[in-house]
């Protein structure tokens, strides 16, 4: 367990300094975007949760993590705020030479946001540890291609691969269909044992 959770930190730790460097190097060249996204991709902790082909980018924090998992069993996380560091990657439609493509908002002003959120000292407050919210999930990153894009999508726009063999948009989850996972809308998040072997209790508030 000790071993598991230096490896969280390691990887948050790493996240965020490539986060922070991807900001620092800010630029409008969509290739320099594209490999911001893999340096963030390839700094994010190992998910063993999901199977999946995307990485989700946190709203809260703006780290790259496998799923939300993986971010709210990560013992240090840079404190979450409103204005996120970067964001870098999102390519309107079309693909990622697309000539029109502008960043959004001022990157000298990220760049120091990035700064200030990438000091150790971020990393040794726990008051600062937060759990993610799923619902809150925009953007995530193609691990084939490191494409950022939006989260309502089962396919990447530029590679077209499938992150997941299930889907569930509400949620902003993707995984195997191995579990037989569904959407309950009462419950208001998706289960897993197959919708036809449960009913919901309106009465307990659960399936």
């Amino acid at each position: 367990r000790s071993a598991s959770l230096k490896a969280f930190a390691s990887g948050a730790a790493a996240a965020a300094a490539a986060a922070a460097a991807a900001a620092a190097e800010y630029s409008d060249d969509p290739q320099d975007v594209l490999r911001c996204n893999e340096r963030m991709e390839k700094s994010r902790p190992e998910c063993e949760h999901y199977e999946r082909q995307c990485t989700i980018l946190s709203p809260c924090c703006g780290l790259a993590f496998g799923c939300r998992i993986c971010h709210d069993e990560c013992p240090v996380l840079p404190p979450p705020t409103a204005s996120l560091m970067i964001d870098p990657g999102v390519i309107p439609d079309g693909d990622a030479t697309t000539a029109n493509w502008e960043p959004a908002g001022d990157a000298r002003k990220k760049a120091r946001v990035a700064k200030r959120r990438s000091l150790p000292t971020s990393f040794t407050e726990e008051e600062t540890h937060h759990q993610i919210d799923r619902f809150a999930i925009k953007e995530i990153i193609c691990r084939q291609c490191y494409t950022r894009q939006d989260a309502k999508t089962n396919s990447c726009k530029y590679c077209k691969c499938t992150f997941g063999e299930y889907h569930c948009n509400i949620c902003n989850l993707w995984m195997s269909q191995d579990e037989y996972p569904y959407h309950c809308l009462d419950c208001g998040f998706c289960r897993v044992g197959g919708r036809e072997n449960f009913t919901h209790c309106h009465d307990c508030g659960m399936c």
